[in-house]
């Protein structure tokens, strides 16, 4: 997968091997300057929205758990792993942020963030931000 800069028509970052076809819907801007792609729980990479580099992958060969991405949000990454155990990462660093976030949350923005029902139920719920 190539990553083309608009105004130059110039390639800024390539990635190899598992990480190959994605498309626009399986990338989400964190509204401030990571990309973050990802493949269901096959791979997640990130981007640096500004120069165009890739900054960090898993996959599912490395050994640990890929979480499926439900948001972004100012250099916070939410999803969830291992049958709904939901995780925060670092967008920059993809390093655990917080281990026990109580939800993932799939709509976020400056003031709330709204995720799945506390305890499993059908609805949503608002949650506060992290980031």
């Amino acid at each position: 997968m190539e990553v083309v800069d608009i105004a130059s028509g110039q390639a800024t970052g390539t990635k190899t091997g598992g990480i190959l076809e994605v498309s626009p819907a399986d990338c989400v801007y964190d509204q401030r300057s990571v990309v973050v792609c990802y493949n269901g729980d096959q791979w997640i990479s990130a981007l640096d929205a500004k120069t165009g580099t890739w900054m960090w992958t898993f996959t599912k060969d490395d050994g640990r758990l890929v979480p499926i991405v439900t948001g972004t949000w100012h250099g916070v990454v939410y999803g969830w792993v291992d049958n709904l155990r939901w995780i925060v990462l670092d967008a920059k660093t993809g390093a655990d942020r917080e281990q026990n976030p109580g939800t993932a949350p799939s709509v976020v923005n400056e003031s709330m963030a709204i995720g799945p029902w506390p305890g499993g139920g059908k609805g949503s719920s608002i949650y506060p931000v992290i980031g």
